[in-house]
């Protein structure tokens, strides 16, 4: 069962004594397809939370509509949507074991006990809990007290699952585990999942698409590799991991190519924009893409900064005044610039995506 969101707008009371309205989300139009793992990604107060209280029933939309595959739920309260949430503050019940947390909802539809036991044993199995049901929440990391309180949202069997930010309580390296699985226990069960976060890496590695907001607007939608390889704007690029901006300007157009002068060189780029000669563009440059070597490439640029982060060095060059980032694998086995080396900085056309001013 898909989702879909029609035209949603959602507006508050400012806090104040103005009593204005507050406009959350604006307009907002999307679907999800059955089995799809969406992730609503965005700066603090874009959205992205509003829109899922409004899946979930715990906001009610100003305007518009949300559907679960062809029925109307706009006005549903939660409990009356095929749909189970999972917190960021876990919402266990701490006076219950493991087991009884898991099966609490199965109780509340008179279940049989030995059918809650079986079921509550499967699930537990599936999210690495196994044997871990009569332990209580204060007994648990909070890697397996997040673990239980997937499980209590998926023991139901929902058609939409929901998480609003889910992994924000847990360290980094836990949270790299605990996003695979999820993911493995959305693609095994086929749920329809949307999933809330500020965290980039985190919808980088668990989505089928990435959905970007910006003050209750969709900014872009797609795959992380089109979000990330062709933002549709600067506020898309700049947000979704690291970038350089350069600066040019067009030089010649033809279908599918532009040529773009860049620090006085000519660099023809596939770009499918029509952009007449004169236009003045912004290359996005991702710091990886970017190569130093002795030889001179495209500018020739002096390292400010270097940051050794183990598997990688960050760098700060600069290039005719301005600072461009760039980052290099292996310093174990290429070594590492020193500041006030200089260097020729290099990138293949491939890599280059344009951006009109």
């Amino acid at each position: 069962m898909g989702v879909i969101l029609k035209d949603l707008r959602k507006e508050f009371d400012s806090p104040d004594e103005h009593r204005r309205k507050v406009v959350a989300v604006d307009n907002v139009s999307l679907e999800i397809r059955e089995g799809e793992l969406v992730t609503l990604l965005g700066p603090s107060g874009c959205g992205k939370t509003t829109c899922l209280r409004m899946v979930s029933g715990f906001e009610i939309p100003t305007a518009g509509k949300v559907f679960f595959g062809d029925t109307d739920v706009t006005n549903l309260p939660p409990d009356q949507r095929d749909s189970a949430m999972v917190f960021q503050n876990y919402a266990i019940f701490p006076h219950l074991t493991v087991a009884d947390n898991v099966g609490f909802g199965l109780s509340v539809r008179k279940m049989p006990k030995p059918e809650i036991a079986q079921k509550v044993d499967a699930i537990l199995d599936l999210v690495g809990l196994a044997g871990m049901g009569k332990r209580m929440p204060d007994q648990l990391s909070g890697g397996q007290q997040q673990r239980v309180a997937l499980a209590r949202a998926i023991v139901n069997e929902p058609r939409v699952l929901l998480f609003d930010e889910p992994l924000s309580n847990l360290d980094a390296k836990l949270r790299e585990q605990m996003r695979l699985e999820i993911r493995r226990i959305q693609q095994h069960l086929g749920i329809t999942a949307i999933y809330v976060t500020h965290d980039q890496s985190e919808a980088m590695a668990i989505s089928d698409r990435i959905v970007i907001m910006n003050e209750g607007r969709i900014e872009q939608d797609g795959s992380p590799r089109e979000i990330y390889e062709r933002p549709n704007s600067a506020f898309v690029a700049d947000f979704i991991g690291k970038v350089n901006f350069v600066e040019g300007s067009v030089v010649a157009s033809r279908s599918g190519q532009v040529d773009v002068d860049v620090w006085g060189q000519v660099i023809t780029v596939e770009q499918q924009q029509n952009l007449q000669a004169g236009t003045r563009v912004k290359l996005v440059l991702r710091p990886e893409a970017i190569h130093l070597g002795d030889d001179r490439g495209y500018a020739k640029g002096v390292i400010s900064n270097v940051v050794y982060l183990g598997s990688s060095v960050e760098y700060n060059v600069l290039v005719q005044e301005k600072s461009l980032m760039a980052v290099a694998s292996s310093p174990i086995e290429q070594g590492i610039y020193p500041v006030g080396t200089e260097v020729g900085v290099y990138f293949s056309p491939k890599v280059v995506h344009i951006l009109p001013e």
